[in-house]
């Protein structure tokens, strides 16, 4: 059984290690990444195209598997916390 990996995307750090630096470490056939970039609530264009499509393109190639874990977008959820932040920061702000 290959390896498993865990890949978190931080761009806000420039100690983080870049994607590519990250698939060097899992040169081994059916080896498995979980990609995560949790400084995004949605998916961006720059986020599923250099990571669910040009990332996985060039890993799954090598006969690995590469698992993206979506944003939250526009899930239920996201939209409720969205609702609640906005309602609590109506009822805290003094009007203009």
């Amino acid at each position: 059984m290959g390896k498993t990996g865990i890949l978190l995307l931080n761009t806000g750090s420039p100690d983080a290690p870049t994607p590519n630096a990250v698939l060097e470490k899992f040169p081994e056939n059916g080896s498995n990444l979980f990609v995560v970039a949790p400084n995004f609530s949605v998916d961006c264009l720059e986020t599923l195209y250099d990571i669910d499509i040009v990332l996985r393109r060039r890993y799954e190639s090598e006969g690995q598997k590469l698992r993206y874990v979506a944003c939250l977008n526009d899930s239920d959820s996201h939209v409720e916390m969205l609702k609640k932040l906005v309602k609590v920061q109506g009822e805290t702000q003094e009007t203009v």
